[in-house]
């Protein structure tokens, strides 16, 4: 009986544990089967997290004052050497605006049309495809003009000073993962009036005619180029450029072809980066077109091989410029290229130092651009820059001003001086006017020279408002000339710019921008020897009010003051003109 029940005893212990086990083991093979959340997963590590960054390409070794504001100072205002002063240029569009603006807004296309005193009008129109990771195009038509008349001095009769600029350019851009392919095409035309005359008073019988003193210039600009885009630091970096310029000019007939091939590669082993630099430009100019003997040539080659070296707080660059001068006097150049920057972070500074030389041509198209009234047939030849050296110091002063203060000493061989010369007006459609009174147009002179030069700028920006400050002293010595003709002594631009936005309307918006020009240069004042310096004085102000993020209406105003000036004698300029205008943007935008 005992027995049997120590056996019934151990058989219930038995049962009993079993059971133990199994509620402890139930749960575990419960919880075994059970799906757990996505978002309550637990990721063991089995080693502390250590980020990594990869390597970046260093694209130069120029020192850099590091900083975390980025202020630019646009100093846009320009005297033009055409014959008025009001050339209105379309605002393009800004990667970032004054501090405290709102970023405009993105759009395909932008029409403009805008209307001036002294008969001046302006049309523009613009149009570009968005920007993909493969290509982009766009297209341009600009139109502005002026038919209007001047008076050389007070009680003369007005005389016909007007001119056109007119152009439609096209560009194409494709995007690889190694290079990027750009070309463009650019057809223009431009006329202009030769209206300086000397003692010009008012005669019975004048025959003035505008085709006689009119003289268009039609051109054709055609670009092709390649540049490496690759961000390793081991790559080899390329550039490659084609440009060719067609100008055609009449009264008289003149053709120039102008060739400017360009490129460049450079390759970094380590620290240092190894390269040269080359540009061959090449000047086709034929002063009577039936006559292909009659042709002028001038070409120049430039061939700059250098080596880089530095660190995040200098840099350094080493080269020489070999410059083979071809055509009317053959010559063969070699200059030295040598650059050195030395960043002081902790004081926000740079100074800097250059050394150099080197040989510039002046194509016709240029020669216009800079004095419209040349006489007929000139080339100008190549200038050849024998030495040079700038010393500079560039930094910042508590985020808000950067200056930069330079001095230069350039020591020219054949530089150009632009000096009037008179004509009988006979020959350009004038009769009854005596032979003592001639028309002026401008011829060159050369001289070896030296230019020591000072130059400051300032710029200032705070919370709306940006302004900057820029002035140069011009000193020249001269061996054979007695003043250098129609070179500057002493030019100055103040520009500044702020906004003023709705707080109702994030999109309405007005901006203003006031500006200032002075320049001082050596000048012929009269026909009877007499010297003297003449001063250029320009108040500007440009107004833009965007009434919405498509529409814009503009104003913009030069010679406030109304004072009487030129650039070059005999050829006053406009005095107050204005063009007001309104802009439209089309095409839809990326929020």
């Amino acid at each position: 009986m005992k027995t049997e029940q120590k056996s019934m005893s151990m058989k219930s212990s038995i049962t009993k544990l079993a059971t133990y086990c199994a509620v402890l083991v139930s749960p575990l093979s419960l919880f075994a089967q059970t799906e757990e959340p996505e978002l309550s997963k637990t990721i063991q590590v089995y080693s502390e997290y250590k980020p990594q960054i990869s390597d970046a390409a260093r694209i130069s070794v120029n020192p850099k004052v590091y900083d975390t504001l980025d202020l630019q100072v646009n100093l846009k205002y320009d005297v033009a050497t055409s014959p008025l002063k009001t050339d209105y240029h379309i605002i393009p569009l800004r990667a970032v605006s004054v501090k405290g603006d709102r970023l405009q807004e993105l759009y395909k296309g932008e029409a403009t049309v805008g209307l001036g005193n002294y008969m001046t009008g302006l049309f523009s129109l613009r149009y570009m495809t968005e920007r993909s990771r493969l290509r982009q195009s766009g297209i341009e038509f600009y139109h502005q003009s002026s038919t209007s008349k001047l008076k050389r001095k007070i009680g003369e009769e007005k005389i016909f000073a007007g001119y056109t600029t007119d152009y439609f350019s096209a560009y194409w851009k494709r995007f690889y993962d190694k290079f990027t392919l750009y070309t463009s095409i650019k057809p223009e035309y431009k006329n202009f009036m030769r209206y300086g005359y000397q003692n010009i008073e008012t005669f019975d019988g004048v025959v003035y005619e505008k085709k006689k003193i009119r003289r268009n210039v039609i051109g054709l600009n055609a670009n092709v180029a390649l540049v490496s885009n690759d961000t390793d630091v081991d790559a080899l970096r390329y550039n490659a450029d084609v440009n060719y310029d067609l100008s055609f000019a009449t009264n008289p007939k003149n053709i120039e072809n102008l060739v400017n091939l360009s490129g460049g590669l450079n390759k970094a082993f380590g620290r240092v980066v190894a390269g040269f630099d080359a540009n061959y430009e090449m000047s086709i100019l034929n002063f009577q077109p039936e006559d292909l003997d009659s042709s002028q040539f001038e070409s120049v080659l430039k061939v700059l091989p250098y080596a880089k070296v530095g660190t995040d707080d200098w840099s350094l660059k080493v080269g020489v410029n070999a410059s083979p001068i071809l055509g009317g006097n053959t010559q063969f150049k070699i200059f030295p290229d040598i650059a050195f920057a030395y960043s002081l972070p902790k004081v926000k500074m740079v100074p800097y130092f250059n050394f150099y030389g080197g040989v510039s041509m002046m194509s016709m198209k240029d020669m216009l651009e800079e004095n419209p009234y040349v006489s007929d047939s000139i080339m100008v030849k190549p200038t050849i820059n024998k030495l040079g050296f700038d010393l500079g110091l560039s930094g910042r002063i508590k985020k808000l001003v950067t200056y930069n203060a330079e001095f230069s000493v350039k020591a020219y061989d054949d530089m150009y001086f632009w000096i009037a010369e008179r004509h009988n007006p006979v020959t350009l459609g004038l009769t009854n006017i005596p032979v003592e009174d001639i028309n002026t147009t401008y011829g060159v002179v050369y001289d070896n020279s030296m230019l020591m030069k000072a130059h400051a700028d300032l710029g200032f920006l705070f919370r709306k408002v940006n302004c900057g400050i820029e002035a140069n002293y011009y000193y020249w010595q001269l061996d054979t000339l007695s003043y250098a003709w129609y070179k500057p002594v002493v030019d100055a631009t103040i520009t500044s710019r702020f906004s003023i936005l709705n707080p109702n309307n994030s999109k309405t918006k007005l901006s203003i921008e006031p500006s200032a020009y002075f320049l001082l240069y050596q000048d012929e004042t009269n026909g009877d020897g007499d010297i003297a310096k003449s001063c250029i004085f320009d108040l500007g102000l440009e107004a833009n009010y965007y009434y919405n993020s498509v529409l814009r209406v503009f104003v913009d105003v030069n010679n406030i003051l109304g004072l009487r000036y030129h650039r070059y004698v005999d050829y006053p300029c406009q005095r107050a003109n204005f063009l007001i205008g309104l802009s439209y943007s089309f095409g839809g935008h990326k929020e």
